[in-house]
């Protein structure tokens, strides 16, 4: 049984797989409706840096590329969503 994400969580990961590559923040902030903190907090969250005492999930990655920060999902997002019920 896999772990319930936030629903936000859940969408971040559906945006970044069908995208298929890097997404830049600010159009990840577009799609999904949120505020930039927001997404930020989900990285954070889904990313692959540990949170305080809790272990990283390792489902996103964010890189720099100059001024831009470019998200991706990774191969243990895909498989949370591989294994997701709501497909």
């Amino acid at each position: 049984m896999t772990s319930p994400l936030p629903p936000s969580a859940e969408a971040l990961l559906r945006a970044l797989a069908t995208d298929g590559g890097e997404v830049s923040l600010p159009r990840l902030c577009k799609r999904l409706d949120v505020r930039m903190s927001a997404l930020l907090r989900l990285l954070a969250a889904l990313g692959e840096a540990p949170v305080g005492d809790a272990a990283p999930l390792g489902y996103v990655s964010v890189r720099a590329e100059g001024e831009r920060q470019l998200a991706r999902i990774t191969g243990l997002g895909r498989a949370w969503l591989a294994r997701s019920p709501h497909l």
